[in-house]
């Protein structure tokens, strides 16, 4: 028999109901260039997931459709000419997409093209935005976003591994505009963003440099700390929500530096948002912090007495910065020393850490009580009022803490940083994650929606939201 060429179809295994909104959308995107939105969120809309890979800002989700890894961008990363790893925006309707009416060509085949997929989707910033160092941030109706930078340098080659931090109006009808780019690899930058007084902070650590930028809907300014101060870790925040009340000791950042008077340890200061100014908070001899976060009023550090030679376990501490001597507001919360990338830090009733102890997750209450709360080396992603979200064996849970019944597992995750690095966890219902999609020619990722307070024949709603590229469309086998 002759071989018969099918058509193109959706993710294997995907049932033929879900294929219609798959497609690629908006006619208006042919080269990736956002012609802006005449609709969008309220001033009085709330926003959550800032710092995650997806907002959800009223009716509207603003997130990364695919995802590409910094070492396969080049010199591909051009302001609209970039569509699958760029920023997209989505109108939800009751809290779901809603889809395109379907097409068919003459033989009652369902038609793909860029016409099909889902409604009121547009492009916001046609560059690569979805990678391994993937946050975005609203504020003052400008979405903060960073991308693998562009430049060239002296030999020609494009530096693809520094940050590029950039913004752009959430309406669209402006060009984004960078802000300024990392003066070292990713690898090395860690940055946040953090509300204070009607403005917004961009905090860099860009190798052992610390830089603040200042932004407001009209301008930003960035300040560079002295490079006198040689910067080693700098307490995070985490405010995702737009409605969330900032600590009062959450007016500036906190860092910790050495310098050429420092002999042993490091010392520990404050950056003040209002007065511009540096101010040491611990002035303990001999005594090395690393800066894990602020959040709930607290500021949490793991802490060793350096000794001649070695150093002590790095114990895990918080301070409330409430009397007139640091040591007067600091709280020993454990006797062992853990790692400061395997504790994640939680503000539900009481604040306190969860620490994976390489076996187990533990929690650490606010006294320093200790729960095993997980078996297995989980991975805490997010924790959502009494709604605590981990990955353990490639599959994403959530365990009602008040509850005490079994973790409820979400969905099963592809092993891959492009899931690893953007799941992002917006509410205690609302989930996204990227789905790997293969063919015979190559792999991509596209996000998917879970909303728990949404149920389908098939159990959680699930549904995927963007533009998937025609390339990635699985090709049906051929019958002879």
């Amino acid at each position: 028999m002759s071989v018969t060429t099918a058509k193109k179809f959706l993710f294997k295994n995907i049932i033929f109901a879900f294929i219609l909104l798959l497609g690629a959308v908006f006619c208006f995107s042919a080269c990736g260039i956002n012609s802006g939105f005449d609709d969008g969120p309220s001033a009085t809309d709330i926003v959550t997931g800032n710092g995650t890979s997806s907002i959800v800002y009223g009716d509207y989700v603003y997130y990364v459709n695919g995802y590409t890894p910094s070492s396969e961008v080049g010199d591909t990363n051009v302001y609209g000419k970039v569509s699958y790893a760029a920023v997209y925006r989505t109108k939800l309707t009751d809290g779901k997409v809603v889809e395109n009416d379907k097409q068919y060509d003459e033989d009652g085949n369902e038609i793909f093209d860029k016409t099909q997929g889902i409604k009121d989707t547009g492009i916001l910033v046609p560059k690569i935005c979805g990678y391994e160092h993937t946050k975005l941030y609203i504020f003052d109706n400008y979405l903060y976003y960073t991308t693998p930078g562009n430049q060239v340098a002296k030999d020609g080659t494009i530096q693809s591994d520094y940050i590029d931090f950039c913004r752009i109006k959430i309406d669209g009808h402006s060009r984004g505009e960078k802000l300024f780019t990392s003066k070292t690899s990713m690898s090395q930058v860690t940055y946040f963003m953090q509300p204070f007084s009607n403005k917004a902070y961009l905090i860099v650590l860009d190798g052992n440099i610390l830089k603040i930028g200042e932004c407001t809907k009209n301008g930003f300014s960035l300040k560079t700390i002295d490079e006198d101060y040689v910067v080693s870790s700098v307490a995070q925040t985490r405010y995702t929500k737009s409605d969330e009340s900032i600590a009062s000791i959450d007016d500036g950042v906190y860092f910790t530096y050495t310098n050429d008077d420092t002999t042993t340890g490091n010392l520990l200061a404050k950056y003040s948002f209002e007065t511009k100014e540096i101010s040491n908070v611990g002035l303990i001899n001999n005594s090395e912090y690393t800066l894990i976060g602020s959040i709930g009023g607290r500021l949490y550090y793991n802490k060793s007495v350096v000794t001649n030679p070695g150093t002590s376990g790095a114990y895990l501490f918080y301070n409330t910065l409430d009397g007139s001597e640091f040591l007067q507001g600091e709280r020993q919360l454990s006797n062992n020393a853990y790692s400061a990338s395997n504790i994640y830090l939680f503000n539900a009733e009481s604040a306190g850490a969860y620490v994976n102890n390489g076996s187990n997750i533990y929690k650490f209450d606010a006294n320093g009580n200790k729960t095993q709360i997980i078996e297995g080396s989980a991975t805490i992603i997010a924790q959502k009022g009494d709604f605590l979200f981990y990955t353990l064996d490639n599959k994403l849970y959530r365990k009602d803490l008040s509850s005490g019944n079994d973790a409820e597992e979400l969905v099963e995750l592809a092993d891959n940083d492009a899931v690893k690095k953007t799941l992002s966890v917006v509410s205690k219902s609302c989930v996204f994650y990227m789905k790997e999609y293969t063919n015979s020619e190559n792999t991509s990722y596209y996000f998917h929606m879970i909303n728990t307070d949404i149920q389908t024949d098939d159990g959680n709603y699930d549904h995927f939201i963007g533009v998937l590229q025609e390339k990635d469309y699985l090709d049906e086998p051929t019958e002879e």
